[in-house]
């Protein structure tokens, strides 16, 4: 699935939605860091304040969040 949004957010880098369903796939397979990335892209092309943003934006502090806490635990 995730490679089918891959092309989707290349035939149309422009869509806010095939990011977020983008990151989404990732998440589902692990790819905490190309989730991450996939919802910062959303976040630009969406600046709407809705409650598909306030969503997005709660997912990647707790992404970014687990990403410190496992780089902590490594030290």
């Amino acid at each position: 699935a995730a490679e089918w949004i891959e092309t989707a957010v290349a035939l149309e880098p422009g869509s806010a939605e095939a990011y977020v369903n983008l990151a989404r796939a990732c998440l589902n397979l692990g790819r905490h860091e190309a989730a991450a990335a996939a919802y910062e892209r959303f976040l630009q092309l969406h600046p709407a304040d809705d409650e598909l943003r306030r969503k997005v934006v709660r997912q990647l502090e707790l992404l970014r969040t687990g990403r410190r806490a496992a780089s902590a635990s490594r030290d």
